[in-house]
């Protein structure tokens, strides 16, 4: 089976690690051939610190890993092959957001700089959400067909022609793509590559979502590789099927749905990376965030299904008003951070 999960009661980084760890069963050589996608560079950085950690000073080759979010041309490379030269190169940034910077002051030459710079940040923004979803602008006219709205959103599709009409032609004078098309870019030629020649090492994808359409389909490709696996983070095997239908985009499980129907497999064919039990603490978080539509399921809950041991370790804390929260927060992350050997996340 080569779709798994870690479950949320583990730390994601340090199980991956132990089961790689545990799969090269001491061969450096076999570790090493081993390439790993996650979803960061951060991700990387702390799976190569995990993996030093239990080398315990000894040397080692590690496996390639790679960040699927910020992908760029010195960290993703093909299976068999250097960086394809006809792929085009992205626009910087900073290029990015002048070039727009003088379309929306061109238009509005009495808009102040800054003004204008701001509208640029958030063109790009728009720019990018589009092309992670696949989307185009040719609807853009007739998105809206109230008459009420129709003035207004003129005035707006007027503006957004900068992005319609004006900027691929700027992209093809730069000769270059934007950031999100080169990805998109790369992704598919090495999918392509894989497809073309398997590779016989093992790949594999762990901590995605696959929240983005590309990097779903990337997943998916995975999956197809002779020794391709992918480890979700915390996929909920143990919910109801009537909640798991339930879920919804708004739900923390939602993007491991979707991909799962991407990649073509049931709730029931993801297997557990390492056999854990199920503690009190994942049973009540389960039912927090339990679909709206379901949560008359609550009324039927006993001492057995939650037993109070689950809140342990939990306290509350009243406060009078949302600065007095905030000085609150920061003072008991103050105190953790200045114990040894103890962390601390704001969610």
């Amino acid at each position: 089976m080569n779709i798994l999960t870690i479950p949320s009661t583990s730390d994601f980084i340090d199980a991956l690690a132990d089961g790689l760890w545990h799969e090269a069963a001491g061969d450096d050589f076999r570790l090493a051939d081993m390439e790993i996608y996650l979803p960061t560079k951060r991700a990387c950085v702390s799976l190569r610190d995990a993996f030093l950690k239990r080398l315990d000073g000894k040397a080692a080759l590690l496996p390639r890993m790679k960040a699927l979010g910020d992908i760029d041309d010195n960290e993703f490379y093909f299976a068999d092959t250097s960086i394809d030269p006809n792929i085009p190169e992205a626009i910087l940034p900073l290029r990015r957001k002048m070039l727009l910077t003088r379309m929306i002051r061109a238009r509005d030459v009495h808009m102040p700089y800054d003004q204008a710079a701001q509208l640029a940040d958030a063109l790009a923004r728009l720019l990018d959400e589009v092309q992670i979803n696949r989307q185009d602008f040719s609807a853009l006219s007739v998105l809206v067909e109230e008459q009420d709205l129709a003035a207004h959103w003129q005035q707006t599709v007027q503006f957004l022609e900068i992005l319609v009409n004006t900027w691929p032609q700027i992209l093809k004078d730069e000769d270059c793509v934007d950031p999100v098309t080169r990805r998109h870019i790369i992704m598919q030629t090495q999918i392509d590559a894989w497809r073309a020649r398997p590779p016989a090492h093992p790949v594999i994808a762990a901590g995605s979502t696959g929240s983005m359409p590309m990097t779903a389909d990337f997943i998916a490709a995975i999956t197809a590789l002779p020794d391709g696996r992918v480890v979700l983070p915390g996929l909920d095997v143990s919910l109801d099927e009537e909640s798991w239908q339930a879920i919804d985009d708004a739900h923390p499980q939602s993007t491991m749905k979707n991909l799962l129907k991407v990649l073509g497999v049931e709730r029931g064919g993801v297997a557990q990376w390492s056999p854990i039990a199920q503690s009190t603490r994942h049973r009540l978080l389960q039912e927090t965030t339990r679909p709206a539509a379901v949560t008359e399921a609550w009324r039927h809950l006993t001492q057995q299904d939650i037993p109070q041991n689950a809140l342990t370790g939990f306290s509350t804390i009243e406060c009078d008003h949302t600065q007095e929260e905030a000085q609150t927060i920061a003072l008991i992350m103050r105190e953790a951070l200045g114990t040894p050997n103890k962390t601390t996340a704001l969610v």
